[in-house]
């Protein structure tokens, strides 16, 4: 008889253990905020991009590449140089001394880009690329 309650009690302690192990843990997971990796705006823009200028008949290649160098092709012109990412603000730079083409990025998904470019001297407009397959 002195088994059986020993044996029901610690049966009951395992129980009871385990129960407040789960709960603890549950209330621990409920507190600690789930980390989601999303892509982010660099993740988004690496790759290859085309922009058809209609106006001009010409289209524009450009491959940004994770080392913060592109490469532009555009009618017969082929472009390198280095590009950067301030906030929402695309800096590409064919020359290391110049202060470069600025584009404010205005929205960015796996398969478009929109950017709005104001070019020294020229007039300001939306850029839509999408991105080459």
């Amino acid at each position: 008889m002195k088994y059986t309650y020993l044996l029901a009690s610690l049966l009951f302690m395992a129980s009871g253990g385990t129960e407040s192990t789960t709960m603890e843990t549950t209330a621990e997971q409920e507190t600690t905020p789930q980390v989601v990796e999303e892509n982010t705006i660099t993740d988004k823009l690496l790759g290859t991009w085309e922009f058809e200028d209609t106006s001009l008949n010409i289209t524009q290649v450009i491959t940004y590449q994770e080392d913060g160098t592109y490469q532009m092709k555009m009618g017969s012109m082929d472009i390198n140089g280095t590009w950067k990412l301030t906030d929402d603000v695309l800096i590409t730079k064919s020359r290391p001394d110049s202060d470069g083409q600025k584009k404010t990025i205005i929205k960015l998904t796996q398969d478009s880009l929109c950017t709005f470019w104001e070019p020294k001297g020229g007039n300001a407009r939306n850029m839509n690329y999408l991105r080459s397959k």
